[in-house]
């Protein structure tokens, strides 16, 4: 109880409205009036794990109740027919880029909010949006490709105080940083970017937790974020989440550096990256490389489990760009592709600079380009159109 009471006293004092996660009947008897309070007084959310005697017990205690989002965090199958038939149009609990931290394995799923795939959550919808899958909170894009410790850098306070081990005023800052990134990135695209705290570890730490939650907060509001419930997001994500998206995420300096690069990652400070998702694949580019070091093909999976990641390009079957011809409008990529992919490149210029259009073409901030396409087994060429296709660079192709 005391947890839940500084979480909804923190989030009266920022002025936003919360969703209140709930898991059990116990939980439920425990927080009922807190709930019930601030929704009338506030406009606060409430979304339920799975379980029919929870829905039933929530709808007799609370009648304005309405189940939107399924509550589906680590440590068990999603199981999304039956999130469905309970009414649910959309489910939280997306770990992105995980491979084995709370038993989750998402690595592969799209980053952010996405439309997904009710036969095989983790990939997107071929089309439509009927269902929608929310993140478990946000990451550092960017420390989380090179460090592979995605749970230590997020907008959980839990997982900076806690797994990265920063202090309070480290995670404070932290938090801002974080905020601003993605702030950034929604400057030329709609996202949601998710925060999240457990209410017991905020009664367990509370100037900790309230110290990185009050920055984030007030930060979201100075860069001009809206803040919104969980189910209001997920109406409005259904406007955007299908569409290709592309974030340039930088590296936020001047932190210890618990996590080091994988044996096949350099340490930090680490470059700037670009996450790339459609809907038929996923791609991660590192700054100062056109093609990308990582793809994941939504077609290879066709049904997703809570512990298995989306399956990957292989090396050997990367293509290879093996040469670049320009003119004055367009640029010409020569790809030697060992099986038939959707591929892409991506440039780091800004997008005004070069005049870049046409089919394939998404914008990742001012930071640069990506243009996604299919190759064919074999030598093909791509054609980019571009108004200045002089200013495109590519030091560092392969």
């Amino acid at each position: 109880m005391r947890g839940t009471l500084e979480m909804g006293a923190l989030a009266r004092s920022a002025g936003i409205p919360m969703t209140w996660m709930l898991g059990n009947l116990r939980q439920l008897a425990t927080n009922r009036a807190v709930y019930d309070l601030n929704h009338r007084l506030f406009g606060d959310d409430l979304q339920i794990e799975p379980y029919d005697d929870l829905l039933a017990a929530t709808r007799r205690a609370l009648p304005w109740f309405r189940l939107t989002t399924t509550i589906d965090g680590g440590g068990h199958e999603r199981t999304i027919e039956h999130d469905l038939a309970m009414g649910a149009s959309g489910f939280w609990g997306i770990a992105w880029n995980s491979n084995g931290i709370d038993g989750n394995a998402d690595r592969g799923a799209p980053w952010g909010t996405y439309c997904a795939d009710a036969r095989s959550y983790k990939r997107p919808a071929a089309m439509g949006c009927y269902l929608v899958g929310l993140e478990w909170t946000a990451r550092d894009l960017t420390r989380a490709y090179f460090s592979d410790h995605e749970e230590a850098y997020s907008t959980d306070p839990d997982d900076l105080l806690q797994r990265a081990m920063l202090s309070e005023p480290e995670a404070a800052r932290y938090a801002r940083a974080l905020v601003d990134a993605y702030a950034t990135a929604g400057e030329t695209q709609p996202l949601v970017m998710m925060a999240q705290q457990e209410s017991a570890g905020a009664g367990a730490d509370p100037f900790g937790s309230w110290a990185v939650l009050s920055a984030l907060y007030s930060q979201a509001r100075r860069s001009g974020m809206k803040a919104t419930t969980m189910s209001a997001a997920l109406q409005q994500a259904r406007s955007f989440g299908g569409a290709p998206r592309a974030v340039a995420f930088p590296y936020i300096a001047g932190l210890p550096n618990m996590y080091q690069g994988t044996p096949l990652q350099p340490p930090a400070p680490y470059p700037a990256t670009i996450d790339y998702a459609d809907r038929q694949v996923a791609m991660t580019f590192v700054a100062g490389r056109t093609l990308p070091v990582r793809v994941f093909h939504f077609d290879a999976a066709t049904a997703s489990q809570w512990d298995r990641p989306i399956p990957s390009l292989a090396p050997l079957e990367f293509p290879t760009l093996i040469n670049v011809a320009r003119d004055a409008t367009s640029l010409i990529l020569h790809f030697h592709a060992p099986v038939t992919t959707r591929f892409g490149v991506a440039l780091w210029t800004d997008p005004a600079t070069l005049g870049l259009n046409g089919p394939g073409v998404v914008r990742a901030g001012r930071a640069g380009t990506v243009v996604a396409f299919d190759l064919a087994a074999g030598e093909s060429d791509v054609t980019l159109r571009c108004a200045h296709c002089a200013d495109a660079v590519f030091e560092a192709s392969h």
